[in-house]
């Protein structure tokens, strides 16, 4: 899709907040964040280390998360990576967060597709031996 101006708004939103989204509801968690925080729940170094030979870099406004990287994945298309390690209390979490105006530029199973395919490339390109801690 390419709209004829460029939408306005800043901030990010998960997938489930933009519209038509709901057939894709149970995909976007089950193939994109829990992969994530299941393969690398306890490794935080090596998430680290395979978002940086991603390009991924902090945002300039950095929430309260162990790990936060911001992904270019297309031109006018930034992902947003939210990663908190498991503890004694809780599991490991992860949320992947779309630019607010992501929707004028794919749909949403191109969205899905998109974030799908930054959780398998951050497993392939995850390195073995980085230490697990940062």
């Amino acid at each position: 899709m390419c709209p004829t101006d460029f939408p306005r708004g800043k901030g990010w939103v998960s997938y489930r907040d933009f519209r038509d989204t709901g057939p894709l509801g149970v995909y976007f968690p089950d193939n994109v964040e829990q992969p994530i925080a299941m393969h690398f729940s306890g490794k935080l170094g090596r998430l680290k280390a395979a978002g940086l030979t991603l390009g991924g870099h902090p945002p300039a406004n950095t929430p309260a998360y162990d790990l936060v990287m911001q992904f270019s994945a297309l031109p006018r298309i930034a992902l947003l990576l939210l990663f908190n390690d498991a503890d004694a209390e809780f599991p490991a979490q992860c949320s992947v967060l779309f630019q607010k105006t992501a929707d004028q530029f794919l749909d949403p199973e191109c969205m899905a597709m998109l974030a799908r395919i930054l959780s398998v490339k951050l497993y392939k390109i995850a390195p073995k031996n980085t230490p697990e801690s940062l």
